[in-house]
């Protein structure tokens, strides 16, 4: 059953619809006019312990994914 809960982003708490489940959970809501949706699977943080923040440069996120992967597939 869907629950209204409250998100901090950029240190300002945001309205969302959280959808719990046992092994994971799915939010969604709307910041500075774009939609947002969490889904987070596996065995999650609590959806309390989210907190977003804007990130300027994702380069350096992609490399690690980038590296991440070739070492998966044992090219690293």
């Amino acid at each position: 059953m869907a629950e209204r809960f409250t998100i901090t982003v950029e240190g300002i708490p945001a309205d969302f619809t959280l959808w719990p489940g046992t092994t994971s959970w799915l939010a969604a809501g709307s910041v500075g006019g774009f939609g947002v949706v969490i889904d987070a699977r596996g065995t999650p943080n609590p959806p309390k312990a989210v907190r977003l923040t804007r990130v300027s440069d994702v380069e350096p996120l992609l490399q690690a994914r980038r590296a991440a992967l070739k070492a998966l597939r044992g090219e690293a």
